[in-house]
């Protein structure tokens, strides 16, 4: 996924990760990201909002942090499921 992102990047599109995740400490400061971000315009994580996919909201948010439509985005992920959710927007 990372490769696909790196690619996208190089060819001037704007990219985002969207993820649900959880924070690793007691002072929920240390989310739980172990990737390289240089390749990323936006981040959104499901800890920091209190929502998550496959909500339409967290899906939203990632396209107006992006300030971009939906019909201007592709959405990769490895669920079915949240591919669908974002396919509605």
């Amino acid at each position: 996924m990372m490769q696909a992102i790196a690619i996208l990047k190089q060819k001037g599109y704007l990219t985002a990760l969207l993820t649900n995740n959880f924070f690793i400490d007691e002072e929920r400061k240390k989310p739980t990201i172990h990737i390289d971000t240089a390749n990323l315009d936006v981040i959104v994580e499901s800890c920091r909002l209190g929502v998550c996919k496959p909500d339409e909201e967290i899906y939203r948010i990632a396209l107006d942090r992006l300030g971009i439509d939906g019909d201007k985005c592709i959405f990769l992920d490895d669920s079915k499921r949240f591919c669908a959710a974002a396919n509605k927007l």
